[in-house]
């Protein structure tokens, strides 16, 4: 024996000190301890949110109400803003063809063909219109 005893002292020692430590709680947490602990966790922000969705009906209606009252004028707007930008592509092209720009008004009749089997796709897909756009300038599409 040296400077304090043999090897089976140490495991010994060892093992008595791990015994009192799983026995006391200040251990390392075994994998089913962490189990539970995340079980419970996650029975607490199920029940949460349970009760965040029961009121959120409500709270829906009333922020809408609100934004409605904050931001009912800025429907207009938004149309004006909708009619220049179309005024403003307009402009583009008549730039473009009065220039004889023929590769960016290809460019742009390509875009054009794009955007409008785009639209027609989306169209029928998530409303079962094939062809959501009207005629005029203030249908459903400004």
């Amino acid at each position: 024996m040296t400077n304090g005893g043999s090897r089976s002292d140490h495991a010994v020692r060892a093992g008595l000190a791990r015994r009192h430590a799983d026995a006391h709680g200040t251990g390392s947490p075994q994998p089913a301890d962490r189990r539970r602990v995340f079980l419970a966790v996650g029975a607490v922000v199920a029940g949460l949110t349970a009760v965040v969705a029961s009121s959120a009906r409500r709270t829906d209606a009333e922020v809408g109400n609100a934004v409605v009252t904050v931001l009912g004028w800025a429907g207009g707007l938004w149309r004006v803003m909708f009619v220049g930008l179309l005024a403003l592509a307009l402009l583009i092209v008549v730039n473009t063809l009065a220039r004889r720009r023929w590769d960016l008004a290809r460019d742009v009749v390509a875009a054009l063909l794009v955007l409008a089997a785009t639209g027609v796709l989306l169209g029928g897909v998530v409303n079962s219109d094939w062809l959501p756009v009207e005629g005029h300038v203030l249908s459903r599409w400004g």
